[in-house]
């Protein structure tokens, strides 16, 4: 599986990709993650385990909003690729 990293997720991650070995849902792949890197389901999540408001996450190029959600299944050659909220003024 492939895992696309953009914005702030990428001085967390220091990678703009990484080859993975496929999780069972996103929720999962979450979690693996942050046991990589550290602060990663901080940047996605809040205390509750929900999506932050302006997160986006795309599996195949399909938001996951329109998918399961946390829950959406996930395969080897799936490409899914984290947007983390941006903030501006």
């Amino acid at each position: 599986m492939k895992v696309n990293f953009f914005a702030l997720l990428r001085p967390i991650t220091g990678e703009k990709s990484v080859e993975i070995e496929p999780s069972a849902d996103l929720r999962e792949l979450i979690s693996r993650l942050d046991s990589r890197y550290g602060r990663f389901k901080e940047a996605l999540l809040n205390e509750s385990g929900q999506l932050l408001p302006g997160v986006v996450i795309l599996v195949n190029g399909v938001n996951v909003y329109s998918l399961a959600g946390l829950d959406t299944p996930l395969s080897d050659s799936d490409t899914v690729s984290f947007f983390p909220p941006l903030g501006g003024g």
